[in-house]
């Protein structure tokens, strides 16, 4: 295969190759030669990206997408969260209380970055106290939770940067403030509150511009 048609990790075996890499750091002809050299020899592509990956792949004229196997990801239910928890640890030798484990999943909120932040925070915890085989305890969640809320707050913190550089407050707000009037927030919901914010004009910019943000 040309390096032009896939770049990023590699992995062989069945006759075939596969390659992962962010969708957009793409190009079309890359992707398209990708196709191309796909008719000759097998192989896997894997492009993951926010939730406006489609329309960055529309901009760069790739025609694959229906053809593709798509695996939407968003917040994990409580069940999936707490796996994401416990297995890694259990790996580790560490388990982890029931109750503790409940409150990770429930501040997490299901997010997945967020369940990254808390099991690294425990495993520091339960590391730093000696090492070797250990136990997540509710007094291990309390000294984790610092940690874990430094690390949200500088997540939050660059997010709301990101949207007063762009000037998509008054955009996001009228977003956040739709969630309680409709509970799901539809593609409808979304652009009539973000046209409300936009005053007179229909808001089309400012509603590409968060999508292409992963705001929402």
């Amino acid at each position: 295969m040309r390096p032009e048609a896939a770049e990023g990790r590699r992995v062989e075996g069945g006759g075939g190759e596969g390659r992962s890499g962010r969708g957009s750091d793409r190009n079309g002809a890359s992707l398209n030669a990708a196709q191309a050299a796909g008719s000759e020899a097998p192989f896997l592509l894997v492009l993951a990206g926010t939730p406006d990956l489609r329309a960055r792949l529309s901009e760069m004229e790739a025609s694959f997408w229906n053809r593709a196997r798509q695996l939407p990801l968003g917040r994990l239910d409580e069940a999936a969260a707490g796996e994401a928890i416990r297995r890694p640890l259990a790996d580790d030798g560490i388990c982890i209380e029931d109750e503790a484990l409940a409150r990770i999943v429930r501040e997490s909120h299901g997010y997945p970055f967020f369940v990254q932040l808390w099991g690294r925070a425990a495993w520091d915890r339960v590391r730093g106290a000696g090492g070797g085989a250990g136990r997540v305890t509710m007094a291990v969640v309390e000294e984790a939770a610092g940690a874990f809320e430094v690390e949200r707050n500088r997540y939050y913190l660059d997010r709301f940067r990101e949207l007063e550089e762009r000037d998509l407050l008054p955009a996001a707000r009228a977003v956040a403030a739709a969630f309680p009037e409709e509970g799901l927030l539809i593609h409808a919901a979304f652009r009539r509150a973000v046209g409300r914010s936009a005053g007179d004009g229909p808001g089309r910019s400012e509603a590409k511009a968060l999508e292409h943000l992963g705001f929402v």
